[in-house]
């Protein structure tokens, strides 16, 4: 018997109102610019109010998150905990950076160095616990969460009876936001985001958030989903070759376009960047439900966490939230492929089946 690997626990902090497990997306929130901030809780239900106080907001949403997430999954003491990331903590960065150039490199202090580094996240929730157990942080761009995915497989698959805290984190920059404007990443002009697809402009909204799941072998009372197959492609610039990656990757996971009964699309708002993607939605996946959701979180580098925990979210109710745009409501939805495009040069695609 082939071994099988079971979200068992997931947390999320978004623009979206995701850390409350009773609400799904039924009351979105609205924006009508094209920054888009995480709405944050009382950080304190998570975090010892003394550590509270030296951590930046990234690391505050994001250890909030893991918290939610091992508490869904009734997890103590992870086994490992692996984090992507596309930016790191970014806005820690351009203050260490700032008070470099303001004091002459004189004189500098620790906290923002410290806290700007990749790995700031998966360590403080290792110190938090008292974990030492296997940690790391992958940097891949838009492939950082996916690569954290696949060694938490093959952690597993090594010892199946270890179970896994996995998430994705990035934070939104007004300097990386001007910067990457000039070519083309986010939209020049404002926007509102649930106009986001019928924009017909180029470029994105830039978005943050973190988003977590406990992977194990085991199917535990509160399992979500299974977790199938993840697989990452870079370059490709024809949608035939595209449309084949998908066809591939689906009968490696023992399926096939006909047996989907949903795929969520990560479909930007770009009307350069979605050809292929669009293509291939127009055609392959013409007779499969749509659903997004780029348009509630903005763009950026780690939204596959954010699309894993939807994928979950959406097995264990068995509703697709009228939020996230479907183009049809299945009876039942069994199986969900997730397929995303970041930039128009990286995709990536994972398959949930529900338990």
């Amino acid at each position: 018997m082939s071994l099988r690997y079971y979200i068992q626990g997931i947390g999320a902090m978004s623009p979206q109102a995701t850390w409350d497990p009773s609400a799904f997306l039924d009351e979105p929130a609205h924006y009508d610019q094209n920054i888009l901030k995480s709405i944050t809780p009382d950080f304190k239900q998570y975090i010892n109010p003394v550590s509270l106080r030296r951590m930046s907001r990234i690391i505050r949403i994001g250890m909030s998150a893991a918290k939610i997430c091992m508490t869904d999954a009734d997890l103590a003491i992870p086994d490992g905990i692996i984090t992507g990331t596309g930016y790191g903590c970014a806005d820690d960065t351009i203050k260490f950076l700032q008070e470099m150039l303001a004091n002459n490199e004189q004189h500098l202090t620790p906290t923002h160095f410290t806290q700007s580094t990749y790995n700031a996240l998966s360590g403080a929730i290792a110190l938090s616990l008292r974990c030492t157990n296997y940690n790391t942080t992958y940097v891949h761009r838009a492939f950082s969460f996916e690569s954290g995915v696949l060694d938490a497989m093959m952690q597993i698959a090594d010892a199946p009876q270890k179970r896994m805290l996995i998430g994705g984190f990035d934070e939104t920059d007004p300097h990386h936001y001007a910067i990457t404007t000039r070519i083309g990443y986010y939209k020049e002009e404002p926007v509102r985001n649930f106009d986001l697809y019928t924009s017909g402009t180029r470029g994105t909204i830039q978005g943050e958030g973190a988003s977590f799941i406990t992977l194990g072998a085991e199917r535990t009372g509160n399992a979500y989903a299974t977790l199938d197959g993840v697989k990452t492609f870079f370059g490709i610039r024809d949608a035939a070759k595209l449309s084949t990656a998908v066809e591939r990757f689906l009968s490696g996971c023992g399926t096939s376009v006909s047996e989907l009964d949903l795929v969520i699309s990560g479909r930007s708002g770009c009307v350069v960047n979605d050809q292929l993607l669009l293509a291939v939605q127009d055609n392959l996946l013409a007779h499969v439900p749509m659903a997004y959701y780029k348009h509630l979180t903005g763009e950026y580098s780690a939204s596959a966490s954010f699309g894993a925990w939807l994928a979950a979210r959406i097995l264990r109710g068995q509703r697709i939230p009228a939020a996230m745009l479907p183009t049809a409501t299945p009876a039942a939805i069994r199986r969900i492929l997730y397929v995303n495009q970041y930039m128009g040069g990286e995709y990536t695609m994972m398959l949930f089946t529900g338990v």
